[in-house]
């Protein structure tokens, strides 16, 4: 059912990142509406006595509390893809929980770039040369760089991000491979031979001791938590290279960093972690090492602060999105990215 005329929707932006959100949702929503900001915790006393009357909540989260407080309720909104933090079961019955994208483009030219730094070892040749060392022997007298033609890379993940990998890894004439959890159930044929080979978790074995390169671009899920540790690390070439843009406890914290320490891999790519500075990622200005290993002081990693998705399209698309889903919130129509529906 719509509003009416005139009536309009009460929209609450809970946590930081929502209120951040404000003034793009304001130049973009087309409906009657009232934003209410609610910095801070999303179970604060003042956000619970605001959720009984809200029609729409952009948040990152969803927990019973709010839920059980909830009256009037369609939307929950997340403004981000990733849905660790909202409790399915605690949507009220019919209300709507939907995230957006819009970063795939992103975090793909971050992969490819990661791909090409770690083949070609431009951290370990700039290092050198600004201490003065040219870093190399005669053309002749030992291993050069390598390159990513005819190297295979290997997808664990095969939806936005990992099928805009695919379509920037085949310009550099890469074999690509992807598993994803259904296999070829319910893909697109055009979407299926961007890959040389596609196949499902059964092939897990498979895909990591023949890649070259490793791209994490999976959801993190009770059943992707760990999927990656000591067991699986030995499976891999001494050669590969692992790049994590999805979830950092999809690899074990101290396997990953004991292979890469003693080398069972030739290094990583790692833009996700197991610890964010508090507040983050709306207040991230205080210290705070990403993980309880010490990577900082580890050569064969390159270590970037969560930012593969970061890029203007990604922040316009967003805030595009989520107007959009409450404009149709007001109108009554479809919603966009519908994730789950509360029972």
């Amino acid at each position: 059912m719509s509003q009416t005329q005139t009536e309009s929707l009460k929209v609450l932006l809970l946590g930081n990142m929502a209120v951040t959100a404000l003034e793009g949702l304001q130049a973009r929503v087309q409906v009657p509406c009232e934003f209410i900001p609610v910095p801070g915790k999303l179970e604060d006393p003042k956000a619970l006595s605001l959720i009984e009357e809200a029609d729409v909540i952009v948040a990152p989260g969803f927990t019973k509390k709010m839920g059980a407080v909830a009256k009037k309720l369609r939307l929950v909104q997340a403004p981000f893809a990733g849905l660790e933090a909202f409790d399915l079961e605690a949507l009220p019955p019919g209300v709507v929980l939907a995230n957006v994208y819009n970063h795939e483009v992103s975090i793909a030219e971050f992969v490819l770039m990661a791909l090409l730094v770690l083949s070609k070892q431009l951290k370990k040749y700039d290092a050198d040369l600004r201490r003065g060392f040219w870093g190399h022997k005669p053309f002749f007298a030992e291993p050069l760089v390598g390159e990513l033609q005819n190297k295979i890379l290997g997808l664990i993940g095969f939806g936005h991000i990992g099928q805009e990998i695919a379509v920037r890894a085949r310009a550099f004439s890469m074999k690509i491979w992807a598993i994803r959890k259904h296999g070829k159930e319910g893909i697109q044929d055009s979407k299926a031979s961007q890959v040389d080979f596609l196949g499902g978790k059964e092939d897990l074995t498979q895909l990591l001791s023949q890649a070259d390169f490793i791209v994490l671009c999976c959801p993190l899920t009770e059943e992707t938590r760990g999927l990656i540790g000591a067991k699986e690390f030995n499976m891999m070439k001494p050669t590969a290279y692992l790049i994590n843009v999805a979830r950092a406890e999809i690899v074990n914290e101290e396997a990953l960093y004991q292979a890469l320490r003693e080398k069972k891999i030739a290094g990583a790519a790692l833009d996700v972690w197991y610890r964010y500075p508090r507040g983050y990622p709306s207040t991230s200005d205080e210290q705070c090492f990403p993980s309880r290993f010490p990577f900082q002081d580890l050569d064969n990693v390159i270590m970037t602060p969560h930012i593969s998705g970061r890029a203007e399209s990604t922040l316009q698309g967003r805030l595009r999105d989520i107007a959009d889903n409450i404009n149709r919130v007001y109108h009554g129509q479809p919603l966009k990215n519908v994730v789950y529906v509360g029972k």
